[in-house]
């Protein structure tokens, strides 16, 4: 991986649209050879095309009860999605979908469809993150009961279908809230109801001691991808922290960012989300992702995304193994 002191420190050159050109060449590069992407999950799996910026290599919707959810998220080799499944038990004892007067369930599903998976006792699920193995699932549940409101950040283990509770109250979750060892998670609070907001406190959790630490101020906070740093927002700023709280680092200074600084499988790249772009007779708001080279901070843009852009992360499909 770059390191830090590389990154900060780097040379720009004058010619930006140059290197911005460079940086999705080298982008569409690996896509081709690796299938490294960025990709969201929102009634369909979208998966954009670094080759011809602001299109989408490919769109596909997933069928049955994933295709009535624009809620979930794809797992980090895009093998799996988990979403909210809305339904309700009709008069003839049958799971009737397309409705929320008894809210949603988790269901996790492989992309091409097949292998449904139901967790009908974790209900109101808001927030996805998926392990780097896809072994277990961070899932923030938000639900309310009568006048009040209840968030619960739970972990499930997807190999024994139990799932451990690690917080009451609110939290958010990026994509990218695991350690690269899947034995940590980091995570954001802030005002119930609001955990979203780009203020509030920085929170990590060991699975192995069962213990929870604060780390400091800050939103949307996401692992590098060798485990050293925790990226998140203050203002307009992303700075990057030890897991511990200490050595505190200005990183990338931008302007209205809204999604955590999402840091691609080998290290070499982060995406993040910028507000607001418009298009001529279009009621929506896009959001810009732009990537970034870490070598030498060359950047550009490469989607305009207008529906689900806290869910667009990197996704890395695995090699076959050697026999």
């Amino acid at each position: 991986m770059v390191g830090v002191a590389s990154t900060m420190g780097a040379a720009k050159s004058n010619d930006k649209n140059k290197e911005g050109k460079e940086v999705r060449a080298e982008l569409a590069s690996l896509q081709n050879g690796t299938g490294l992407a960025l990709a969201y999950f929102g009634f369909y799996v979208g998966t954009l095309d670094f080759a011809h910026r602001g299109k989408l290599l490919s769109d596909h919707e997933l069928g049955g009860p994933a295709a009535h959810s624009q809620n979930g998220d794809i797992s980090p080799h895009g093998t799996k999605v988990a979403f909210a499944w809305s339904y309700y038990i009709d008069a003839l004892g049958k799971r009737a979908t397309g409705s929320l007067r008894q809210g949603d369930r988790l269901a996790i599903v492989q992309t091409d469809g097949t292998g449904l998976r139901e967790f009908p006792a974790i209900t109101g699920p808001k927030y996805f993150c998926w392990s780097p193995d896809e072994s277990k699932l961070a899932v923030y549940t938000f639900v309310w009961n009568g006048p009040k409101k209840e968030g619960k950040l739970l972990v499930l283990n997807l190999r024994s279908n139990q799932a451990e509770q690690i917080a009451i109250g609110p939290a958010f979750l990026t994509q990218q809230c695991w350690s690269p060892d899947g034995q940590t998670l980091v995570y954001g609070i802030s005002e119930l109801g609001d955990e979203s907001i780009l203020t509030g406190k920085i929170a990590t959790y060991s699975m192995a001691e069962k213990t929870t630490k604060i780390v400091g101020p800050g939103a949307y906070p996401t692992w590098s991808a060798d485990g050293n740093w925790i990226a998140f927002l203050e203002g307009d700023d992303y700075y990057i922290v030890r897991p511990l709280g200490d050595d505190k680092k200005l990183f990338l200074h931008t302007a209205k960012p809204r999604t955590g600084l999402l840091w691609s499988p080998d290290g070499r790249f982060v995406a993040y989300g910028l507000c607001c772009k418009y298009r001529w007779m279009d009621p929506d708001t896009y959001w810009r992702f732009y990537v970034r080279r870490l070598s030498d901070n060359a950047e550009d843009w490469v989607a305009d995304i207008g529906d689900f852009p806290s869910e667009v992360h990197w996704v890395q499909p695995q090699k076959p193994e050697k026999r």
